[in-house]
This record gives structure tokens, sequence and C-alpha cells, in this order.
């Protein structure tokens, strides 16, 4: 996936009949601040008051290949300059405003909110998105970074391969999705690769001693050798594939023919290949895995694939869950990761293997991003994980929420969300807010 820096570029714009010496140390103190972003700015010398410094500096922009554009409105300005740079290099607009100096009786200082008033209205007529911020310096850097880190997870996005082994579980509907909509709304790549070259692969795998050493060392539940070299095996395979086709996630038809035909749950594996940055989604759910990879861009944290399984509406909680296919960066603390047999295939406790423990707690985010009958949608909202015990065989958290837990679950219900979700430590939700508005995405958030 394309993880090179966001490039910026930046339009320092003002009025040439507003010209003094403090907008130049203006605009130097918002590149100062720019510069300590995650962030590559591309800019030149000089303050923009003319359609011809604007145009050179557009084919500068076209050269250097920017993926937005901000227009820094340091003071009123012409309002050409915008339309014409926003139509001529097509790429996500941030138009930025600064409050106004104290107020002495005499002319305006900047006029900046205005400027970005006129032109917001003219980039809406032309159906250019543009994203406004109001801000001075120091508080822009916040907001300004909510939209680049949207932003960066787009362009990511747009260069990324996923695969699909298998298709999806019987019967889950709600792991459908539509290959091409998904490429033209996130420019996502779909691999389809057959569970026949996974488990002929993994049948192929040589040198999996140490991984199965490895394995071994981790403290077990009843789970056999044999279970322990086909997870070498079949970790090795998934590794191995996802190479081979460039993957940078995937989502894997995880049950029966798993089970039925290489005699293993693949939980504790998808778990591991989380935990080693390739994104891995249960039960063939594409937009779950969509999700998961949307979440770690934007906080750099591991994701958890889940269920919301028992929600209490007097204590505002939920116990999410899901039967053992967390990474173990999100363990709890005090506890070990044991690996254990399936608790819920073929009745339970036949066959391996899952990665049990309970997550940690700290603040989450949980949602989904997914189809609405034209187009996408989205649900999420925040909360913090609590302090939990094993309660339940697999990977249990739950989780007190910040909003209204039942007009969440109404939510889900009454409109039909699937029930897988990806929940995250940290609350992104300003992120995935500017990432819904940036896409088109109808976004409920809670």
């Amino acid at each position: 996936m394309n993880r090179e820096k966001l490039r910026v570029g930046y339009v320092p714009l003002v009025k040439k009949s507003w010209l003094n010496d403090s907008l130049e140390i203006t605009r130097d103190k918002a590149l100062a601040m720019l510069e300590t972003m995650e962030v590559e700015v591309c800019r030149m010398p000089g303050l923009i008051y003319e359609q011809a410094q604007a145009e050179a500096l557009e084919e500068f922009f076209i050269r250097e290949r920017i993926d937005c554009l901000l227009f820094h409105h340091i003071t009123f300005s012409l309002g050409s300059i915008i339309p014409h740079m926003a139509c001529s290099l097509n790429v996500p607009v941030i138009s930025w405003a600064m409050p106004e100096g104290p107020m002495s009786g005499g002319r305006i200082n900047s006029n900046s909110f205005c400027a970005a008033n006129m032109n917001s209205h003219t980039l809406w007529k032309l159906e250019k998105k543009c994203v406004t911020v109001f801000a001075d310096i120091k508080d822009a850097q916040e907001e300004l970074g909510v939209q680049f880190r949207a932003l960066h997870c787009i362009k990511a996005l747009k260069t990324a391969k996923f695969g699909i082994f298998g298709y999806r579980a019987p019967g889950f509907y709600t792991s459908n999705f539509s290959e091409l909509l998904f490429k033209k709304i996130f420019g996502v790549q779909v691999e389809h690769v057959d569970l026949l070259e996974l488990t002929a692969t993994a049948d192929a795998a040589k040198d999996t001693s140490r991984l199965e050493a490895s394995l071994k060392a981790m403290k077990g539940c009843g789970v056999s050798d044999k279970e322990l070299n086909k997870t070498a095996r079949l970790y090795t395979a998934f590794r191995s594939i996802s190479e081979k086709y460039k993957l940078d996630a995937f989502a894997v038809k995880c049950w029966p023919d798993l089970e039925d035909f290489y005699g293993l749950a693949p939980c504790a594996i998808l778990g591991m290949l989380t935990n080693d940055e390739i994104c891995a989604g249960c039960e063939g759910d594409m937009y779950g895995t969509l999700t998961m990879v949307v979440e770690k861009l934007m906080s750099g944290a591991s994701p958890f694939f889940c269920d919301l399984i028992v929600p209490d509406y007097k204590t505002n909680e939920a116990l999410f869950w899901h039967c053992g296919a967390a990474p173990v960066k999100i363990k709890a603390e005090k506890h070990e990761c044991r690996l254990c047999k399936h608790s819920i295939v073929n009745g339970g406790d036949v066959m391996g293997i899952t990665g049990e423990f309970p997550l940690k707690e700290g603040r989450i985010t949980f949602g989904r991003i997914c189809e609405d009958r034209a187009g996408y949608r989205a649900i999420f909202a925040t909360g913090t994980g609590l302090p939990t015990e094993q309660i339940v065989k697999g990977n249990p958290l739950k989780v007190k929420f910040d909003s209204s837990l039942k007009k969440i679950t109404d939510t889900i219900l009454d409109n039909g969300f699937e029930h897988h979700f990806s929940l995250i430590h940290a609350d992104i939700s300003k992120e995935l807010s500017a990432l819904c508005k940036w896409l088109d995405i109808k976004l409920q958030m809670f």
C-alpha cells in the first residue's frame, strides 16, 4: 500500500491592496506549522495576488503531482484564482480562513472569512469538493491534521490491493460486496484467490519449524502438535500468497471449507497476520476488512474485527467479541495469549486454533463502512474499553459508550447495518467524519 506522505499544494492568497510586511510573516508562521506535520508541503516563494502568479504556481503543482490544494486566505483575494486552480488540478480543496485581529475603528484587517465564504460558493457551483477550516495558526494544526489524515487514507486506498480468499461464509449476505463500486469509490483492486491455492501452498510450505516452535512456546489449551504444524504452514501460505499477489489486506472464507477439508480453524492465524500489519478479515467480509484498513491508516493502531453481542442499556455498556482472531498487540496487559480449540466449530472444543485473550482498556472507535442502496454509508461510535476478564472464550471487550447505546443499536437494527464491525483503540471520529464527507458516504456518528 502506498504509504507516501500526502503532497499538499500551499497557496497563500492575498489582495494587492492589502499588501504589507505582516502578511509575509503570517505566511512564514503558517509554513513553519505545516512543516511540523506528516505531509509534504509543495510551495513557491512569495504571496499570490495576481492571476499570472497563480498560473505559474499551478504549473509547479502539476509537476509536483500534488494530492490536495490548501488555499490560505491571509486576506481577501481575487475570486478567479481558486476556481481556475481547482478545475485545472482537479484535487481535493481545503480552504483555510483565519479570525480577524483586534479592531480599533480603522480598516478591516484581512476579511479572510468573507474570502473563504465567497470561494466556497464558487466551488459549490462548480461541484468541486471543498472543506473549510476557520482557525488561527495554532488551532489550525489540529483541524488541518484531521483533513490531512483523511486524505492520506484516501490516497493510500487508491493504490491498495485486497485479496478475497474463497468467497463469503454460507448465508452471510452481510459479507457481500460490489467489486466495481468498491473500485470506483475507494480505488481498491481486488484479487480473487481460490482456497485450493491456499491449502496447496500450505502443504508445500518449507522451513516452518521456527514458527512452529514459537507457537509451541505459547501457553496452549489442548492444541495438538499436528494443529500447530498446520497453523505454521497455513500462516506461511497466507504470507506467501500475499507477497505473490502484492496484497495489502484480505478477507477469507474461514469456514466451513478450511475446517472440513484442511482440518483447521484459521482464527489465530488471522490475528497473527493483523498483528503483522496485514489486516485479515473474517468470513469473507470485504467491507469489514476495508474498515479495518481505514481505522489502521488513520490511527496507526491494530484493528479488531468483531461482533457486538451483548448490549446492556442500563449501564450503557456492550460486549464486543469474536472467536479468537484478535491481534496480540491489543490484548489486556495482565493476560497471556492462549492457543485453544475453537469454541464454536463442530460444537466447540474439537478443532484448533484460536488465540484467546481479553482486549485492553482505553478509548475506542467502532463501526463499519458498507453499501447503501445507492452508494455507501457508514456507522461509527466512540466509547471507552473497560477492564475485561476472560468471561467468554475468544476475544471479549466491554465498552462504555459516549452516546446512548439504545440509539446506536436501534440505528443498526432499524437500518439493517451488517453485524460485523471493526474496533480500534483510538478516537478517530473526526477523521472518519472527514473521510465520509470527502467520499460522499452517508454517515451516522455517535
